[in-house]
């Protein structure tokens, strides 16, 4: 296991509804939200991995939040492709 696999933490967040959401520290990814269907049976409804750690390889950003370009964003200024300007508000 390396290092940035230690760090991985899981947050899972419930309701009184039995809805759950589980997120990992990587991007604020999306691995799970678990909710009862019309017939009360509880189901995964979430396309990833089955494991946090598979989430630090090459994938289609299942789940994520946070896009390759957070944090990337000083002074109100982004560039890409395109220039981009940005209120800090």
């Amino acid at each position: 296991m390396n290092g940035l696999t230690q760090k991985i933490k899981t947050y899972t967040l419930v309701n009184d509804a039995r809805i759950s959401i589980e997120i990992i520290n990587l991007g604020s990814i999306i691995t799970s939200i678990k909710t009862p269907d019309r017939n009360g049976s509880v189901e995964d409804i979430v396309l990833g991995f089955g494991r946090p750690e598979q989430y630090l390889g090459t994938h289609p950003y299942f789940g994520a939040i946070l896009g390759w370009f957070a944090d990337r964003i000083a002074h109100e200024i982004f560039t890409s492709e395109t220039f981009f300007r940005f209120s800090l508000k």
